[in-house]
């Protein structure tokens, strides 16, 4: 199973780039990667999209699916790169927690 291009991320699998040419060019500026260019098994995966990314309706049968399908707007937008990589390292819940707790530690100690 193919890794997860974007710098830093180790999982497995995840969502093809677009065919679309001016979509594919706004995924590539997302993940910052300098002279990369996405061959046929390149992915990006689940945690660097959000929930509103995601539709559980089809488009044409109008039924509702067990699993989530990204929407074909939907552009990758989270990024840990910024982050210690404690927080780089895991889940998305966990890293969200980590966050609100540093804040929230540095708004005490002000």
């Amino acid at each position: 199973m193919p890794s997860c291009c974007v710098p830093n991320c180790t999982e497995n699998g995840g969502h093809k780039f677009p065919r679309d040419a001016k979509l594919k060019k706004l995924w590539l500026k997302a993940i910052r990667r300098v002279k990369f260019e996405p061959k046929s098994g390149a992915r990006v995966c689940h945690k660097h999209f959000v929930d509103n990314d995601y539709g559980k309706i089809g488009k044409y049968s109008g039924i509702q699916h067990q699993r989530r399908i990204l929407k074909k707007t939907a552009i990758p937008s989270v990024f840990f790169m910024d982050r210690p990589a404690y927080i780089r390292n895991c889940s998305r819940k966990n890293a969200l927690e980590f966050v609100l707790a540093e804040e929230t530690y540095f708004k005490k100690k002000i």
